[in-house]
C-alpha cells in the first residue's frame, strides 16, 4: 500500500528524517564516502516512503530499518570487494558490522524521539526511562538538585510528545 502523497511530500519527509540518516552514518562508523552513504540513506527513505503500510506499524520504525539496511548492504559489498581484491589499506569505515553497528534497533527508534532534547533531558531519558532509575537516584548520582531532575523529566516528556505529534502529522 502506498502512502497518501497528499498528506506528506517526500521533501518534507527528507527534512524530518535527515538527522536520522546522518545518525545511521555515525552509528555505523562510516568515516569516508559520506555522500555515497547519505544518498543510500535517501534511497532507503524513498523505498520506505513507497512501501510503507500503516497497518503494519509506525513509519519511523520502518524508515530506520530500511535506511540502516541499505547502508549495511553497501558496507558488506564494499568489504567483500576489498577482501577479494586484497586492498592493503583497509579503513575502519569499511568494517562490515562492528560493535556500534549492532546497537539495538530500539535505541535507534528512541533516538528519533530525542530530537531537540538538551543534555540534561537526554540524561533523564537514559537514566530514568532506559535504566529505570527514580528522580531521587538520578539527582544523587549526578549531584544535581531533585527539582532540576524533575524539570529535565517534564521538558523531555513535552519535547518527546511534540516529536511524536510532528511525526504523526507527516503521515
Amino acid at each position: 500500500m502506498h502512502m497518501n502523497r497528499n498528506n506528506c511530500s517526500f521533501e518534507k519527509l527528507v527534512n524530518a528524517y535527515e538527522p536520522m540518516i546522518k545518525k545511521q552514518i555515525r552509528s555505523l562508523n562510516i568515516h569516508s564516502n559520506h555522500d555515497t552513504y547519505y544518498q543510500l540513506g535517501l534511497i532507503g527513505l524513498w523505498e520506505a516512503y513507497e512501501r510503507f503500510d500503516p497497518e503494519k506499524g509506525k513509519f519511523s520504525t520502518f524508515a530506520i530499518t530500511t535506511v540502516r539496511g541499505k547502508m549495511l548492504s553497501e558496507l558488506k559489498k564494499d568489504t567483500k570487494y576489498l577482501e577479494h581484491h586484497h586492498v592493503e589499506d583497509y579503513t575502519t569505515s569499511l568494517t562490515a558490522v562492528d560493535e556500534q553497528a549492532l546497537i539495538p534497533l530500539e535505541n535507534e527508534i528512541i533516538e528519533a524521539y530525542l530530537t531537540g532534547l538538551n543534555q540534561g533531558e537526554r540524561k533523564w531519558v537514559q537514566l530514568g526511562i532506559l535504566n529505570g532509575m527514580k528522580i531521587k537516584e538520578i539527582a544523587a548520582q549526578e549531584g544535581t538538585p531533585y527539582e532540576t531532575v524533575k524539570s529535565w523529566r517534564k521538558s523531555a516528556l513535552r519535547k518527546m510528545r511534540e516529536n511524536a505529534v510532528r511525526e504523526a502529522q507527516l503521515f
